[in-house]
């Protein structure tokens, strides 16, 4: 009777393993590098995934660029962008935002232009006070009194 229920109990646990190995092999998912390279008679094209350049002056975060996709041209030395915002730290301590459906980066002056429904986000208060500053004071109306003289 001992035996029948030591069998048993093994028998069990084996299975028990079996199916847990099972399902964590069937759920388990390789992860794919967000990277393809495609060898061309001029070079390797790259395309990446989630691409993403931080450029920095004086320690500071000037600016982040960050793409859905970016096809890299080695002949043009071009980066061609997709759904693309940008992160703007100035220096005053405001942040803004630039989104843009596609765009073009220069990858030796990373200068980059964006197109197709760009946009400019920012807080109102950094902009408004931006251009108060700027103006000079309001003169205030004259009276009719004032106008008839």
């Amino acid at each position: 009777m001992i035996d029948k229920i030591r069998k048993f109990l093994l028998i069990s646990a084996l299975g028990l393993v079996l199916i847990s190995a099972y399902f964590l092999y069937t759920k388990y998912q390789t992860v794919k590098l967000p990277v393809e390279i495609r060898a061309t008679q001029d070079g390797v094209d790259v395309t990446i995934e989630n691409f993403k350049v931080v450029h920095e002056e004086d320690g500071h975060t000037a600016w982040e660029l960050i793409a859905k996709s970016a096809k890299i041209n080695n002949e043009k030395k071009v980066t061609h962008l997709s759904d693309v915002w940008v992160k703007v730290d100035a220096k005053n301590k405001h942040v803004y935002w630039v989104s843009a459906d596609q765009g073009v980066l220069e990858n030796e002056t990373q200068d980059f232009v964006l197109e197709g429904n760009v946009k400019f986000t920012a807080k109102a208060d950094s902009i408004i006070n931006k251009f108060k500053k700027n103006q000079p004071e309001p003169q205030p109306l004259p009276t009719l009194e004032q106008k008839t003289q």
